[in-house]
């Protein structure tokens, strides 16, 4: 996969985002709150990764003594809290660690593709090179080596609601890989599971 990096102070939307990566020097910021940032919405929620267990770990020791941090829930996948000041949901995410490239790869469409974080030289993003492209002409772009196609169009149905879309080639691309699955995978599958569906 494709990468581009440039130093962060080179875009000012993210600007509002630097004191949040100032105070977790360690995490990686990453996935839609970007694509909303640049289309100056309001966004959900920020997702924070880190590179191992032990910075994930020592992190949320260290959130035990934040009095302006709310804890709001905790699963496998992250601990939310509710920051009182910025009024911010922030996630703090365990169900995957890695370095930005890691953590970028394992996204599906470009335009969740984009993360911040902090190296020697400062505040860089990484993005994928088609990602301003994709995001400006609402296009949803996903890598081939498609693992699961039911998640996958789920998503696709999510982000719709948002403006974006699949071509149509690529949406007879993820119905044709639907088709080529067992049956007997679809058997748990409802309306109530199916935009988390794992098999």
């Amino acid at each position: 996969m494709e990468y581009l990096t440039r130093d962060a102070t080179e875009f000012k939307k993210l600007s509002v985002l630097f004191p949040l990566m100032k105070n977790n020097e360690n995490a990686v910021i990453a996935g839609g709150v970007f694509k909303d940032l640049f289309l100056e919405r309001s966004f959900r929620d920020i997702d924070l990764f880190f590179c191992n267990q032990k910075d994930f770990l020592n992190k949320i020791e260290d959130l035990k003594v934040k009095s302006d941090l709310k804890i709001i829930y905790k699963n496998n996948n992250a601990v939310g809290y509710f920051d009182l000041i910025s009024k911010w949901k922030i996630d703090f995410v365990q169900k995957q660690f890695g370095s930005p490239k890691e953590i970028l790869d394992s996204f599906d469409f470009s335009v969740s593709k984009f993360c911040l974080f902090k190296d020697q030289y400062g505040m860089k993003v990484m993005f994928h090179y088609c990602f301003f492209e994709d995001l400006t002409n609402k296009n949803l772009k996903f890598d081939p080596e498609v693992v699961n196609p039911i998640s996958l169009i789920s998503r696709a149905i999510k982000y719709s609601s948002y403006g974006f879309n699949l071509s149509k080639s690529d949406f007879l691309y993820l119905t044709s890989l639907i088709n080529t699955l067992e049956p007997e995978l679809f058997r748990n599958l409802s309306m109530q599971n199916f935009y988390s569906y794992q098999y």
